[in-house]
């Protein structure tokens, strides 16, 4: 994988400047010229560039097979190719795959109405369940990440990389009783994740009739459904209604209808235990907005516009202060261990973790999802990107909600049980 050394395809390779990018020296490259009715064939994330040198029309295509699924489910996942139909592809591919797989499964049963010997499968039709049952697992993980994030980011979240179904030029399935339905008073979100339940279900019947194809007589059919231990997560909260062993009020979703908490975790249940915030102190240290102003706001904003100015009341707040801020919608106090001005850092909301993780990071701790390599202009991070936050040796999948050019601050959080907090905030956050 060359890609670290193409910064993010920032780099020409036309026109190479190794003083800027030194790296570039060490990719591979690979020339060739195509011929009228020649074919290239590129593995799945191949950086590559062409040029026409002569008047031609070209043709190109997306093949989806075994070998690129994984990678198509979470390009799919992270919108990072709008020009694909991921949604349209994965669902049609199924639907032709559970077509063909129940003409196998009639030609059996017909056989047996008239006493007939049932045929043999033969290499293709072995090859069209196999695919069936790939597809299957596919689907399968694209139910259970949507079920996910609907549980922990809530069905009016604005995390951008849950995709949205198409219904225009998708096929409905018809096996089992199972049609893909509309409406119902479902959001968005929840309807899409009952049609691709829904799918899940007709290939798991067209995979149960092949299965006993050679019976007159199948046994009745039990769709699976998901449980929140198959979600991929431990000890799940998701939200419960009754929290009164934990506090008196229910602190699970915010004013913005979000999920706060949904893990079994230190830091949610030191969060669930802390009182009410004290939401009449709109006002931080250096008079602009506080983030419980920025709850009340669309949560991708770019605040380009807002950035604070640098005055002497930054100069207030020091190493080793006691100083106020917000959890969420909760007033915590908070030790200064680090003041850094004039920084650039982004608001982070996690993929697959509810709003009590989300926090700012520096520029610096931020890395493209595509080939790992750190951010060098300030003005590449954008609202509503994609990007991996490293925290030591790990990294985490975070879209940008927004962005700040500020004081920022290092500070341990005080006053929460058996939970040892430490973040970055803007000091616009500091409240007192």
């Amino acid at each position: 994988n060359d890609g670290p050394c193409l910064y993010n395809c920032n780099a020409s390779i036309l026109k190479p400047d190794l003083h800027r990018f030194p790296l570039l020296s060490r990719a591979r490259i690979w020339k060739t010229i195509l011929s009228p009715g020649e074919i290239l064939i590129m593995p799945e994330g191949t950086f590559h560039q062409c040029c026409n040198i002569t008047p031609c029309l070209s043709y190109s295509r997306f093949h989806l097979d075994t070998i690129n699924l994984p990678a198509f489910i979470r390009s799919f996942f992270d919108n990072d190719a709008p020009e694909i139909q991921h949604d349209e592809i994965l669902w049609n591919a199924t639907y032709e795959m559970i077509q063909q797989v129940d003409s196998i499964t009639d030609d059996a049963q017909d056989a047996l109405k008239v006493r007939e010997r049932i045929p043999k499968l033969g290499v293709e039709k072995t090859n069209v369940v196999k695919s069936l049952r790939n597809l299957r697992h596919a689907v399968r993980d694209v139910a259970r990440r949507m079920a996910l994030r609907v549980a922990v980011k809530g069905v009016n979240s604005s995390f951008l990389s849950l995709p949205s179904v198409s219904k225009s030029s998708r096929k409905a399935t018809n096996n089992g009783g199972h049609n893909k339905r509309t409406g119902g008073g479902r959001s968005q979100e929840e309807q899409d994740l009952h049609d691709w339940n829904t799918m899940v279900d007709d290939v798991d019947f067209s995979l149960h009739e092949f299965r006993f194809r050679r019976l007159s007589c199948q046994p009745v059919f039990h769709p699976k459904r998901m449980k929140q231990e198959t979600l991929g997560i431990d000890a799940p909260l998701l939200c419960k209604k009754n929290t009164k062993h934990l506090s008196e009020t229910n602190f699970s979703r915010s004013r913005q209808n979000t999920v706060v908490v949904a893990y079994e975790t230190d830091l949610e249940r030191a969060y669930m235990l802390l009182p009410n915030g004290k939401h009449n102190r709109k006002k931080s240290l250096n008079g602009s907005l506080t983030f419980m102003d920025a709850l009340n706001k669309p949560s991708i904003v770019q605040r380009g516009d807002n950035i604070p100015k640098p005055n002497g009341k930054d100069l207030l707040v020091k190493v080793g202060d006691i100083v106020y801020t917000y959890l969420i919608d909760k007033e915590v106090s908070v030790e200064v261990l680090e003041s850094s001005p004039s920084r650039h850092a982004a608001y982070l909301s996690f993929e697959e973790y509810p709003s009590i993780y989300d926090a700012y990071q520096p520029f610096e701790n931020l890395r493209s999802p595509n080939d790992g390599e750190e951010f060098r202009d300030p003005c590449e991070v954008k609202s509503g990107m994609l990007v991996l936050s490293r925290e030591g040796k790990e990294a985490y999948r975070a879209i940008v909600q927004h962005t700040v050019h500020e004081t920022i601050l290092r500070v341990k959080y005080l006053g929460l049980k058996n939970c040892n907090l430490i973040r970055w905030i803007p000091i616009s956050s500091v409240t007192r």
